[in-house]
């Protein structure tokens, strides 16, 4: 999902298992924006202070945006997730299960 390893994850003070986290939310929410159904520059978020819960990283807590209902998500070194992922995605599952 991105160049980061699970260590620079850590580091960031996100769990190691960000990426499947994203993964299960985008999965969740069909890979469309909870606010308008958008398919494209796509960001999944937690809640606002979620290191002070002790579930703050559940996928519960997670929500897939778009740019336009996430605008500071950038900002927020968060990985956008793009249409071309998308697929990308998709077709690795399709071929797993061959």
């Amino acid at each position: 999902m991105s160049n980061l390893s699970p260590a620079e994850y850590a580091d960031r003070g996100f769990p190691l298992d960000w990426d499947e986290l994203q993964e299960k939310t985008l999965k969740r929410d069909d890979f469309r924006c909870r606010e308008c159904g958008r398919q494209t520059e796509l960001f999944v978020l937690f809640d606002e202070h979620p290191h002070e819960r002790e579930d703050g990283f559940q996928v519960s807590n997670l929500i897939t945006l778009c740019v336009t209902h996430a605008p500071d998500a950038a900002q927020m070194n968060e990985t956008a997730i793009t249409e071309s992922f998308r697929d990308e995605w998709v077709q690795e599952r399709l071929e797993r299960q061959s």
